[in-house]
């Protein structure tokens, strides 16, 4: 019995979303952990408010680049499915 590549490419699919989410919540929980101690350091003034700063930059870095990360490859493995899909139909 032969699967049709749409499948295929339907459950490739699946996976790299599924490891996306993944790397998405474990790079947001890092960043969540970051805020956690900047927010400790800042209230018992463990470190000078220039490193909070510097902290709470981080804190955003880390998080826009998963969020752009995320997307980037949400979308080219949307691309890809699509054309495993249009390439499986033509031949």
């Amino acid at each position: 019995m032969k699967v049709p590549p749409s499948v295929g490419a339907a459950i490739a699919l699946g996976i790299q979303i599924l490891v996306a989410v993944c790397l998405f919540a474990l790079i947001s929980g890092a960043a969540i952990l970051l805020n956690w101690v900047t927010n400790l350091c800042e209230s018992r003034d463990l470190v000078p408010g220039l490193v909070v700063q510097g902290m709470h930059a981080l804190e955003f870095f880390l998080w826009a680049a998963d969020v752009v990360c995320f997307v980037l490859l949400i979308v080219a493995e949307i691309r890809n499915f699509f054309n495993a899909v249009w390439n499986g139909e033509r031949s």
